[in-house]
């Protein structure tokens, strides 16, 4: 099967939708199909066309080009520029499938795939589409009006959506998002920790987010205070980037670093890659992911499959992961105190830290294996393929 993934972004990019993109490509891949990703290029360090795993991608970049001529109509090339340099890309290789890998992408996806007379699945990973400009339209659009044969939903959060905005439940599968229980750092703990600078009787915590408001990171850095009160050897690191997110947002998590006088105990790394998370966990003693909203919550998911401790939100999406007090702990997002206790519970009560990173990996390791997730779509592009050819 020669499968054309649509991903806006792409390794080595860190994010849920990206930790996506790449997990199914090289999933796919190792089963023995083919995959060409097509992506866009964040920079100019970045080729045009590289081959990693198998995976054959593809970065476009051509199009900006054309959307600034001021010889060509602006809205046109707003609109068409983009399939156009993609169409060009592929059309030297034979495509069964195309997988959009977010709602703009099955827009696109919808027009090269009527040209070249292709299934089209899409999965989506945004959290509040319909709060953007026209993002209702969008949403309705996307769900209820374009030739998408399959829509595949990461969690019951993104199913509630979909079916919230017109999808017909006879195309919308549920496939939890699955995570690699065989990723693991290579080195030592102690490496790991040195790499970041950890001392060894350090309380290393670690939250994995994009600097956005919905991930609660002020929150976070505000529990610190009355955390070092109690236990003064704390390192916080928040790794996430600023990429489709507020650079003001990320502006008044480092005042607030300053503010608060924690230089030196909360940083903040916008560097690390996807590759890198691996040696991140391995480091850390407890994961925090103090969100107003998620889709599913990736980096609990990847925390707990490191056997690590992750305090999560009272939120639908986190719950669909975490039950409170079995697999790891829950406070109400936003609760500043209650995650700065939450924080200075695990750190102090090593038996029940342990207990809950053993049932937090055993939970990732039943309910959201990477074999599972790899399996079930790849089923579903042969249902895609046979709903396509009997029309």
């Amino acid at each position: 099967m020669n499968i054309c993934l649509l991903t806006g972004t792409f390794h080595p990019q860190i994010g849920g939708g990206e930790t996506y993109a790449k997990t199914i490509a090289a999933g796919m891949c190792a089963m023995g199909h083919t995959v060409f990703v097509i992506t866009d290029r964040p920079n100019s360090s970045c080729p045009d066309y590289e081959q990693i795993g198998g995976m054959h991608i593809f970065r476009t970049f051509s199009y900006k080009a054309l959307i600034e001529d001021p010889d060509k109509s602006c809205w046109e090339q707003a609109y068409f520029a983009l399939p156009g340099e993609i169409a060009n890309l592929l059309r030297h290789h034979h495509i069964d499938i195309i997988h959009a890998n977010s709602l703009e992408c099955a827009i696109i996806g919808s027009m090269l795939a009527l040209t070249i007379q292709v299934p089209l699945v899409c999965s989506f990973h945004e959290q509040e589409p319909e709060a953007e400009a026209a993002g209702e339209g969008k949403c309705r659009l996307v769900f209820s009006q374009l030739p998408v044969q399959i829509f595949l939903a990461g969690s019951r959060f993104y199913y509630d959506k979909a079916i919230a905005y017109g999808a017909d439940s006879a195309r919308l599968k549920l496939i939890y998002h699955g995570v690699d229980l065989d990723n693991i750092y290579p080195g030592t703990r102690a490496q790991a920790r040195q790499a970041f600078q950890v001392q060894p009787d350090d309380i290393f915590i670690v939250c994995a987010a994009r600097l956005k408001q919905r991930k609660g990171l002020l929150e976070l850095i505000r529990a610190i205070p009355g955390v070092k009160k109690n236990m003064p050897h704390i390192r916080v690191l928040i790794a996430g980037s600023c990429h489709s997110a507020s650079r003001q947002y990320a502006t008044n998590l480092y005042k607030e670093i300053e503010l608060l006088d924690l230089t030196g105990v909360v940083s903040i790394n916008e560097q690390l890659h996807l590759s890198d998370m691996s040696e991140v966990y391995t480091a850390a003693d407890i994961v925090v992911q103090p969100s107003y909203s998620e889709g599913l919550g990736l980096a609990l998911l990847e925390a707990m499959a490191s056997n690590k401790p992750v305090i999560g939100t009272t939120i639908s999406s986190i719950e669909e992961i975490i039950t409170s007090e079995q697999n790891g702990l829950l406070i109400p997002p936003g609760d500043v105190s209650a995650l700065g206790d939450a924080i200075i519970r695990l750190a102090t009560d090593h038996q029940c830290a342990q207990k809950l990173a053993k049932k937090g990996y055993e939970h990732v390791k039943t309910h959201f294996n990477i074999r599972r997730m790899i399996k079930e779509t790849e089923q579903s592009y042969k249902t895609a393929m046979q709903v396509f050819t009997s029309v």
